[in-house]
């Protein structure tokens, strides 16, 4: 509903959920042994959107008196915008030795953990049961901001006739959003965040790449008859 010509609508969803699973290890798998895992989606999502007709032209606050020609290209435009916030996920790892805690105070898109602290498991023993955390409770991957706005005006031709021209911008800020930290201890970007990503976890799309969240701005013009 419309008042004084704009509306706002805000919503937060907070998540925290474990899952029964026997996929942790080996040993849980083929004893069929069930643990509770937290899960890996962000806990955090905030989401903001709204319209907002601009005060210009006939029937409006400002420049009331226009011609019909400066009210046909000046009056009568409304902005939609949509804001959404979401905290990073937990990346999760594979099987490797770990010696401590990965979590570091300043992560750095060279630096998103302490990759010192795994070492891959010993070609002689490769059927080593995992003892090392599938995901850490202090690292989280990194956040996600994304704003998309779009300009609008409908043109009356005539009295059954309508036109409406739309450009809307996804991405506005054209913000680089980075995915998930490589946990791929062969990788030899292990440990960087280094691509443009997505949010993760299981609640979204994969934290590398491949989504539609993971472009820059992307800018779309259209047009549409109504009779």
């Amino acid at each position: 509903m419309f008042s004084k010509g704009y509306n706002f609508l805000v919503s937060y969803v907070y998540i925290n959920e474990q899952a029964e699973t026997n996929q942790f290890n080996d040993q849980n798998y083929y004893s069929n042994q069930m643990i509770w895992l937290p899960n890996n989606q962000p806990r955090h999502r905030l989401t903001g959107a709204g319209t907002y007709e601009l005060p210009f032209g006939k029937g409006r606050a400002f420049l009331q008196d226009m011609n019909k020609a400066e009210d046909f290209v000046l009056g009568g435009w409304q902005l939609t915008g949509v804001a959404s916030f979401i905290s990073g996920d937990f990346p999760q790892f594979g099987n490797m030795v770990a010696t401590g805690s990965p979590c570091i105070g300043n992560p750095t898109p060279g630096q998103w953990f302490n990759s010192s602290v795994f070492q891959p498991i010993s070609s002689a023993i490769p059927y080593t049961l995992r003892t090392n955390p599938l995901q850490y409770g202090c690292l989280t991957g990194p956040m996600y901001f994304d704003l998309d706005g779009s300009l609008s005006k409908t043109f009356n031709i005539t009295e059954r006739v309508k036109t409406e021209f739309k450009m809307t911008a996804y991405n506005a800020l054209n913000k680089l959003n980075r995915g998930d930290p490589d946990t791929n201890i062969y990788s030899s970007t292990f440990g960087q965040t280094l691509y443009q990503g997505a949010p993760g976890g299981s609640f979204g799309p994969s934290g590398q790449g491949g989504s539609n969240y993971a472009t820059g701005r992307q800018v779309e013009f259209g047009l549409k008859i109504i009779f």
